[in-house]
């Protein structure tokens, strides 16, 4: 397990000793991957900051290594055709392993050496004739398979780090386009069909949707699309048989590649030319995620009820869900949700939080419920704050706005604290991270608080009031 603590130069310098040690030949034969190995477990030894500093990854060891782990890829794709004894693939397991986990460690300083580890065509080249062999069946080991797909997450950090330019290489359209093939394959489409997609016994590749879930701008919309277009019709007819299952049916595993493909639909939703037919689709998923919600309600599933609750919110914003009866269905059990403030934990905990927006939403709440949705909230904005999320601090605060517009004596006085009064001020004052909009409303919000009312005089208020009351003074002029 590659570690993280401080770097300094002794450290690196020794570190550059231990490299200067190590003797890679060019061939690949057994005594080079026993070498591989023990260079592995060797440098595992170290912290990954230090492992991740530039000085120590441009060392040859490390484009040494990458070069062994592209012919050991070709190797084993070779080797599982005519035999699946996974322990031939012990040395590329551990490689990868490494690899994988060092690529946890790109940033802003080291990105350069990754762009020429990974980018590199040979390299990419393999990963896409993997690809390739797994979507036309050729290969089904799921050992081998679950080398590959982790490799697919070391490149989406990479990815990540690097967005504004590595949409626009060719070497990674090159990947996307082999992804896109795998994903919308023959071979996955009757996956779906058997409502095999998720069975433990046949391996998806979930890092290939977490990757296309997650591409951002038109370059992802565009890939996000022929998914879609050629996916979302046999999912849904799988979906509706699925999701009358037991809840013990639903697994982590099958959750998770559940939500990256209704994440990759919904963005389709954002089309202005979404025929009717797809819009039927997205209608009867809702109607779906409904029945999945009241057959879990009585469950500990509380991440199957997490990711269905999430979608219902994203759909809830978008036109067509006004002719669903899917929220009318559920809005109890959003209530039960509610209602119990101690499940909302330090830790995240979305299916309350989107319960929440649900029932403000659509107006389902009376003044008895205003104690919890205020609470809520708040924690929401907490943690939001502190993560510099811009557009759900934007989405919290319209929540309270609606919250004092329909009860406004008894919204004030949850918010009147010296919690919340700090919270709405650092959303009016943080000019860096928050647009005009978002301070204005936080500022609405405050003054709202802070107005007096008539039968109380400015002498008569609390000092932490008359202190809020000048900083709003400034906040207003």
């Amino acid at each position: 397990m590659i570690r993280q603590n401080p770097v300094s130069t002794e450290s690196i310098n020794n570190l550059l000793s231990v490299l200067n040690s190590f003797n890679l030949p060019v061939s690949l034969d057994t005594n080079v991957k026993e070498t591989i190995v023990t260079i592995v477990n060797t440098l595992n030894s170290y912290p990954g900051s230090l492992l991740c500093a530039a000085t120590i990854l441009s060392h040859s060891v490390f484009s040494k290594l990458f070069v062994y782990y592209r012919l050991l890829l070709k190797e084993g794709r070779q080797l599982i055709h005519i035999s699946n004894d996974t322990n031939q693939l012990k040395s590329l397991s551990e490689l990868n392993t490494f690899l994988c986990q060092l690529s946890i460690g790109i940033t802003n300083t080291n990105i350069h050496m990754f762009k020429n580890f990974f980018l590199k065509k040979s390299f990419i080249d393999e990963l896409c004739d993997c690809l390739n062999d797994i979507t036309n069946g050729h290969i089904e080991n799921s050992f081998f398979m679950s080398i590959v797909d982790s490799m697919i997450a070391a490149f989406h950090r990479l990815h990540d780090k690097d967005i504004d330019n590595i949409v626009y290489n060719p070497i990674h359209e090159q990947l996307i386009n082999s992804i896109v093939q795998y994903i919308t394959s023959i071979h996955f489409n009757e996956d779906i069909a058997s409502a095999s997609i998720t069975s433990e016994q046949r391996m998806i590749l979930k890092n290939c949707l977490h990757y296309m879930a997650n591409l951002k701008t038109s370059y992802g919309h565009h890939w996000q699309t022929i998914i879609s277009r050629s996916q979302l019709q046999s999912f849904v007819q799988w979906f509706e048989k699925t999701s009358q299952l037991s809840v013990d049916w639903w697994t982590p595993y099958k959750i998770t590649i559940i939500d990256y493909f209704i994440t990759i639909f919904s963005i389709r939703l954002n089309d202005l030319n979404i025929n009717e037919e797809e819009l039927n689709l997205y209608m009867t998923l809702l109607n779906q995620f409904a029945s999945i919600l009241l057959l879990s309600k009585d469950s500990q599933n509380y991440h199957l009820i997490d990711i269905i609750i999430k979608h219902l919110f994203i759909f809830s914003n978008y036109e067509f869900s006004s002719q669903s009866n899917a929220f009318q269905i559920i809005i109890s059990f959003l209530h039960e949700l509610t209602s119990d403030v101690s499940l909302y934990s330090e830790q995240d905990d979305n299916a309350v939080f989107y319960a929440c927006c649900l029932l403000i939403k659509f107006n389902s709440y009376d003044e008895d419920d205003i104690e919890n949705l205020v609470f809520i909230l708040m924690n929401s904005l907490l943690k939001t704050l502190n993560r510099n999320q811009s557009i759900q601090v934007n989405r919290i605060l319209c929540y309270l706005k609606s919250l004092l517009l329909r009860y406004e004596f008894q919204t004030k006085q949850e918010l009147n604290n010296s919690q919340s009064l700090s919270l709405l001020r650092q959303c009016a004052t943080n000019f860096e991270s928050f647009d005009a909009t978002i301070r204005q409303i936080a500022i609405d919000i405050f003054y709202s608080i802070m107005v007096i009312p008539k039968q109380e005089t400015y002498t008569s208020i609390d000092s932490l009031t008359r202190q809020n009351m000048k900083v709003l003074i400034i906040l207003r002029n």
